[in-house]
């Protein structure tokens, strides 16, 4: 389901979701991020799959809100951009970042989804 690799010099991660999380994989790939945040200032997630679902949603609005509070990046690259439209329906893309942003960030504001 998901392909990892770090950087020790940059500092950066690297995750690859190759496909849509199951309810059940959600567990593992949330231990992933944040052993993965525990050891680099920076993550990069890319998103492959061409579905996802709400729950994976969560999960990484979850995880970014996560990454802010310690001091860590988290950057969602979406390689399938048929998400959006998933996004759209459940409410998920925002014009202003979330009142739980530590960092004013978020992933689903609006001009990342143009």
């Amino acid at each position: 389901m998901a392909a990892m690799q770090q950087d020790q010099s940059t500092g950066t991660a690297r995750l690859t979701i190759e496909r849509n999380p199951d309810l059940e994989d959600l567990p593992a790939l949330a231990a992933q991020l944040s052993a993965l945040m525990a050891g680099a200032t920076r993550v990069e997630l890319s998103v492959a799959a061409e579905e996802v679902s709400l729950a994976f949603l969560q999960l990484l609005c979850a995880a970014h809100r996560s990454a802010a509070a310690r001091g860590r990046e988290l950057q969602v690259g979406w390689q399938n951009r048929g998400a959006a439209g998933l996004l759209r329906e459940a409410g998920f893309i925002r014009h202003v970042s979330c009142p739980r942003s530590t960092d004013g960030s978020c992933l689903w504001l609006e001009e990342h989804w143009r």
